[in-house]
């Protein structure tokens, strides 16, 4: 999965990535989302609304979404806000320590119970 903050890589990156959100925002809300190509990779553009936990700031994030397969798995997510994505050697090595730091930090629920208890 790849997005402006972040770089992870494989199922503990990524669910840690998933998981935090819920630690950061008290809500997050998608406003509109839109397939446009259906395609390898599929296209979606989508629209969502995130409020901060314990500030309410409000931001919404415009998004391109491309889900890449190969056969029938999803090999690789890019969301790019505003339709792009940090190209710098000092936005990628943020976005790669994020990716390894955020898993040490963020508990990822062990099966349905606990993640019910999260609210999902």
């Amino acid at each position: 999965f790849h997005d402006p903050i972040t770089i992870a890589q494989g199922r503990k990156q990524f669910e840690a990535q998933w998981y935090g959100l819920q630690t950061a925002f008290s809500a997050i809300e998608r406003k509109h989302h839109e397939v446009t190509s259906s395609g390898n990779p599929i296209e979606m553009d989508m629209t969502t609304l995130y409020k901060v936990k314990g500030l309410g700031k409000e931001t919404t994030i415009e998004s391109k979404i491309l889900i890449h397969t190969k056969g029938d798995k999803i090999v690789k997510v890019e969301d790019k806000w505003d339709g792009k994505m940090p190209d710098s050697g000092i936005a990628n090595a943020f976005r790669h320590l994020n990716s390894v730091t955020v898993p040490k930090f963020v508990s990822v629920p062990k099966n349905a119970e606990e993640d019910a208890k999260k609210g999902n």
